[in-house]
């Protein structure tokens, strides 16, 4: 029989072991509806006693379809979500294989209901989307562009960047209802790839599929691939991280944009001139950032790999505001 990939979630006491009363071992893997492989990139937790997370599923036809997926607390899958447990687009509008790499809680002021935001890239055509869902995993057509003419919003935004490329790998949302897209774009004004931060209108609207208030990007900052892998709201500003660096040699630096929320500009009072880098926490060159978190001092904290030039080392590193 053939193998294929599951996507897995790993569940962790306070004291850093596998949680047994969540699937048993600790640990839970989800196949989507159609036979292939899967694997998740994002996770939400905090809607009450139930866990989402997102990522792909092969089609069995062509492509890899972004999915959804929705469990109890013990690891059980939640039937009342989506259909059966599963939500997985096809994502014909985008042409393609399409992955969710991130996922956030939003509340929608015009019903005072809490929703999801989902982000995520499409491999085809080289798009970024937003989409939508509401708690039991149903696309929500009240948010987004009417990109298809048909008079209704159609649940998500989708946008191709400065260029040819663009891609969405986290979602933040400001007191005010905001998304904040952060993902990298081809820029062909510098001839590299750019990181990137889109700010969305709270209902998806904008003109035509054009949804995005600002979209601004940043680099070169230090070599010709700069990336935009993680996104925070903070009370001093929009906090953006992800990699500085060279295509042709693999050198990264952990890059760290604080950036004004209303206009996207680099807030210089923040390291230099809006940007703070670091590099060698294993001793190596190449070290990137894949996610961000504020801790209640306001400390920024992220979490990536770190190079020492042999083995690639998990990574946590510490920021004053």
């Amino acid at each position: 029989m053939p193998k294929f990939d599951d996507a897995v979630v790993w569940a962790f006491t306070a004291s850093g072991a596998l949680d047994p009363s969540f699937g048993g071992t600790g640990t839970i893997a989800r196949r989507g509806s159609a036979a292939g492989n899967c694997f998740a990139a994002a996770v939400l937790v905090g809607l009450g006693d139930r866990i989402v997370f997102g990522g792909q599923t092969f089609n069995a036809i062509t492509a890899y379809d972004a999915s959804l997926w929705r469990v109890l607390p013990t690891g059980a899958t939640d039937t009342t979500f989506g259909r059966g447990g599963e939500m997985t687009d096809d994502m014909d509008r985008m042409n393609g294989s399409a992955a969710i790499t991130g996922l956030r809680v939003v509340l929608d002021p015009l019903v005072s209901r809490t929703k999801i935001l989902a982000v995520g890239s499409s491999a085809t055509s080289a798009d970024f989307f937003l989409r939508r869902y509401t708690l039991d995993g149903v696309p929500d057509v009240t948010f987004g562009a009417d990109a298809d003419l048909s008079g209704v919003p159609d649940s998500w935004i989708f946008k191709d960047g400065l260029g040819t490329y663009a891609s969405g790998n986290a979602v933040a949302v400001d007191a005010n209802g905001y998304p904040y897209v952060a993902g990298t774009s081809w820029n062909p004004a510098n001839a590299s790839f750019d990181a990137i931060v889109w700010r969305i209108v709270p209902s998806g609207n904008g003109i035509g599929i054009l949804a995005a208030e600002n979209a601004v990007a940043y680099g070169p900052a230090m070599g010709s691939f700069d990336n935009g892998n993680a996104i925070a709201v903070t009370d001093t500003g929009v906090v953006l991280v992800g990699s500085t660096g060279m295509t042709n040699n693999a050198i990264n630096s952990v890059a760290v944009w604080r950036l004004d929320p209303s206009t996207l500009a680099a807030d210089k009072s923040f390291g230099t001139n809006g940007l703070a880098t670091t590099v060698g926490a294993a001793g190596g060159a190449d070290d990137v950032a894949y996610a961000v978190a504020v801790d209640r001092l306001g400390r920024l904290v992220l979490a990536g790999y770190s190079s020492d030039d042999t083995l690639l080392k998990m990574a946590v590193w510490r920021l004053i505001p």
